[in-house]
């Protein structure tokens, strides 16, 4: 110690403390402090933002829980101190939209933020996925920071439409190729081809043809289209008389009428017959004309128009040595198809011809409305007694069957090959008797009710009688 008084001074220093943050990747708008002293004024920390999440608050040195939004250090505090930024994780509302051909659509609703979502779809019969459109162009994508829309887009499938059957054919108009479930109703045009008759539409693995070819609106599915044409064989009588045959395709159908038909008879069993050769009838019963191109005679009781039909000609005269189909055959042996010759019908392929695919009691897929009296279904396709005024009627006026032949119901009967018996357990080209003096004749007349001008309707004359009201229709048939 000197001799003199001294006088020293203590020096402080004020201790810095550290300030550390855990943000979990969120972030302020400006950086809060890292350091902090005893004489530092009061310091409020900045709450943190992070995309997708809300914040939650603050924990850490001298806070209870994790809520904490508000945390200041008071000026005079001390101590390091170390703070953790709490979140919620956000959800967001995905918006799904449907066009017209979607069903159902999942993956909307409320997702958290980040989240994987995979996006479906399931599909109206007729339509196929197209594309996502909105927000989101794919199915699976992360759940962004917001709400989103997206829409799942269907498109029509596009179905084919192919035809058969149409070789040397020609249309009017073309038919379409494709079509979808929005396209309008479709009704085929039908196509022509010389020297046939078009008789109709297959669909399909369908084995009979239907007119009308049709595509509804709302189908969905690919088609096949058979059309189905008739041969039509003209044969030139004597003074350029025509004589119009239409072929009529080997096929079964079920011959006679069920027991519940009106006006049945029990000679008309029904059972099912086969034939198993084409054949060609006429397109009418024989007129005037042509019997007096063949015969050069007239034997008709209903004279006046020569497009009438012939009558007052019996089994005899058609089927003998000199009668009408043994000329015939004569005339025209050089133009018949290999193996075919002008004959009468057999019983059962003039109820096939009449019928052409029909199981009613008429042909035109009607039934007859009583046994008597008028009938308008018949009205349509047949004269009889209540249309005719009990005379022939020139051929052709009706309206024709589904193969073309006109006047099978009514005007005249005509004669068919088969004596009349009842019918026989043969299913395959049936013929009945021949030795028998009674000889079939179908189809009812212009003088006889409805009843009896069914498709299925049995009568019989004897094979010399010429009489008013029976004629025939040529066939041309395999030897």
């Amino acid at each position: 110690m000197s001799e003199s008084n001294v006088t020293i001074t203590a020096n402080a220093k004020v201790i810095t403390y550290n300030i550390a943050y855990n943000l979990d990747d969120g972030q302020t708008t400006e950086d809060n402090p890292v350091s902090y002293d005893v004489t530092s004024a009061t310091i409020t920390l900045k709450n943190p933002t992070k995309t997708g999440y809300t914040f939650v608050g603050w924990s850490g040195t001298g806070l209870t829980g994790n809520t904490n939004t508000t945390v200041s250090i008071a000026r005079g505090s001390t101590g390091d101190r170390e703070y953790t930024a709490n979140w919620s994780i956000n959800s967001y509302n995905l918006t799904i939209n449907k066009t017209t051909g979607i069903n159902t659509v999942t993956g909307d609703g409320l997702h958290e933020y980040n989240s994987s979502i995979t996006a479906s779809c399931t599909m109206l019969a007729g339509y196929e996925f197209d594309k996502w459109t909105g927000d989101f162009t794919t199915e699976t994508f992360a759940m962004p920071a917001n709400n989103a829309t997206m829409t799942a887009n269907a498109k029509p499938i596009v179905y084919n439409i192919t035809y058969s059957g149409i070789d040397g054919a020609t249309f009017a108009t073309a038919n379409p190729t494709s079509y979808d479930i929005t396209s309008a109703t479709i009704t085929l045009n039908n196509p022509t081809k010389a020297n046939h008759l078009f008789v109709g539409w297959t669909e399909g693995t369908a084995t009979f043809p239907v007119r009308l070819g049709q595509i509804t609106n709302g189908s969905t599915e690919d088609k096949t289209f058979t059309a189905h044409f008739l041969e039509i064989l003209t044969f030139n009588l004597s003074g350029g008389v025509p004589l119009v045959m239409h072929k009529c395709p080997a096929g079964s159908f079920m011959m006679g009428s069920p027991d519940d038909e009106l006006g049945h008879q029990s000679n008309e069993t029904y059972h099912k017959v086969t034939l198993t050769n084409d054949f060609y009838i006429g397109k009418f019963e024989v007129t005037q004309e042509q019997y007096y191109a063949v015969m050069e005679s007239n034997p008709s009781n209903f004279t006046g128009d020569n497009s009438r039909p012939v009558e007052q000609v019996s089994y005899d005269d058609l089927t003998k040595a000199n009668g009408f189909l043994a000329i015939l055959n004569a005339s025209f042996s050089s133009q018949l198809p290999d193996g075919y010759h002008f004959a009468l019908p057999t019983e059962a392929q003039w109820e096939y011809a009449c019928r052409a695919g029909t199981g009613t009691s008429l042909n035109n897929g009607t039934n007859i409305t009583q046994k008597t009296g008028i009938c308008d279904n018949l009205d349509k396709v047949g004269w009889y007694d209540k249309n005719s005024g009990n005379t022939t009627k020139p051929v052709g006026q009706k309206l024709p069957n589904a193969w073309g032949l006109y006047d099978m119901h009514g005007n005249v009967y005509e004669w068919c090959r088969d004596g009349f018996a009842d019918y026989t357990s043969q299913e395959e080209n049936p013929i009945g008797v021949n030795s028998n003096d009674n000889y079939v004749n179908r189809g009812g007349s212009g003088e006889n009710p409805a009843s009896n001008c069914r498709s299925a309707f049995r009568n019989y004359q004897w094979k010399r009688v010429a009489v008013g009201f029976i004629g025939f229709r040529v066939a041309l048939v395999k030897d």
